[in-house]
């Protein structure tokens, strides 16, 4: 999380956060200097929202955009094509996807991850 926010970011640029997540993204971020915006798309009783996800890419334009599969501490989980459309959108805005993928392996959710990400794989988990 430190080291890929320090590759990618300095002041004036962007990371949005899909919320609530893992405090330490948006910490990485603002200790290099970068705007924290975050998007609550993890609701009660919901699925993730791709569109809104997508929207709030397009409007922010990020440099990093941080989601987990699944999420901690909500337990949703993106579907194969949900996550194909946000990678997308990340592709077309010129913003880099990262997946926090610490729990896939103790989850239902599916495997298929965008091949242009950069997913994480902690060992601390």
């Amino acid at each position: 999380t430190y080291r890929l926010s320090a590759c990618y970011l300095k002041p004036g640029r962007s990371v949005l956060v899909a919320a609530p997540a893992f405090g330490e993204y948006a910490r990485a971020a603002a200790l290099h200097g970068a705007t924290v915006q975050t998007f609550d798309i993890y609701l009660k009783g919901a699925e993730p929202d791709a569109e809104a996800l997508i929207g709030a890419v397009q409007d922010v334009r990020p440099t990093l955009v941080w989601l987990a599969q699944p999420n901690n501490p909500t337990g949703h989980a993106w579907g194969a094509e949900a996550l194909e459309m946000v990678a997308e959108a990340c592709r077309t805005c010129d913003a880099l996807l990262v997946v926090d993928a610490a729990y896939l392996e103790l989850s239902r959710a599916p495997d298929v991850l965008p091949n242009d990400a950069v997913v994480l794989h902690p060992l601390t988990k």
